[in-house]
């Protein structure tokens, strides 16, 4: 099991929980914009490393109550 917290830019304050099979993250999430608005959704986050060793996730992601909005967004470690 994975949990977090996050915040910034236009989230006050989120939630993730997630859990980890074979080398992807099922995750949900939730958060409280800075205009007060509760949103949610959940995302596939594919997990693997750079040719530095920094990991990298890949996730596919859809809001579920914002007219069903998706993407594909990157995360690198950076320390």
């Amino acid at each position: 099991m994975v949990t977090a917290n996050y915040y910034g830019g236009t989230i006050r304050y989120g939630k993730i929980i997630a859990y980890l099979e074979n080398e992807q993250l099922n995750m949900l999430y939730q958060c409280l914009t800075i205009d007060n608005e509760l949103k949610a959704g959940k995302a596939i986050a594919q997990i693997s490393l750079t040719a530095t060793n920094k990991i990298k996730l890949t996730l596919n992601w859809e809001w579920l109550n914002d007219q069903n909005k998706k993407g594909v967004s990157e995360y690198i470690e950076i320390s």
